[in-house]
């Protein structure tokens, strides 16, 4: 299971050579983690490929 102040590192640029990160901290539960990361794809997709 997830325990508190984990870090989670995903998803990467790969058009450019630096690093896009997602820094998801302090999830307690695994409903909010899926909840941070459909907030932050729909930013990566907004921002990335539009």
């Amino acid at each position: 299971m997830l325990k508190p102040n984990n870090i989670i590192i995903f998803a990467r640029n790969p058009r450019n050579t630096l690093t896009d990160e997602a820094y998801i901290k302090s999830c307690e539960s695994f409903v909010q983690l899926t909840h941070e990361i459909k907030k932050y794809m729909t930013y990566y997709n907004h921002s990335f490929y539009q």
